[in-house]
């Protein structure tokens, strides 16, 4: 598929997410994951969103997923770091986050999203 389309896609899945519609988000998102198996960012969206909604199963299976697509996915590292962080296993997230902090190439937008503590 185009990937002016997958893009395109994955914006309005993030147009939902800003709006607050997690379902609609996700749905989006699958649909981007759909016309490009390979597509890590749509697959770290979703687990944004489980994330914020603190669905911790469903993000790891999803972040498990990522790192199988790519193991040096700086996303998908960032994404298991904040998990652990929610989950509130420092140690092994300190480790996990050391190895993304080393890369220059993480995305404004995931740092910018950030954890939410459980219960917010």
């Amino acid at each position: 598929m185009d990937p002016k389309r997958v893009s395109s896609i994955l914006h309005l899945g993030d147009f939902y997410f800003t709006w607050e519609k997690p379902d609609k988000a996700i749905e989006t998102y699958k649909k981007a994951t759909e016309a490009d198996s390979k597509n890590v960012l749509g697959r770290a969206r979703i687990a944004e969103v489980d994330l914020n909604q603190n669905k911790y199963d469903q993000a790891s299976g999803v972040i498990e997923e990522i790192l199988k697509i790519n193991p040096k996915s700086n996303e998908g590292n960032l994404l298991k770091g904040r998990l652990l962080l929610a989950k509130r296993e420092y140690n092994e997230a300190i480790t996990i986050l050391g190895i993304s902090k080393r890369k220059p190439e993480i995305s404004s937008r995931a740092l910018f999203l950030g954890s939410r503590p459980p219960g917010e």
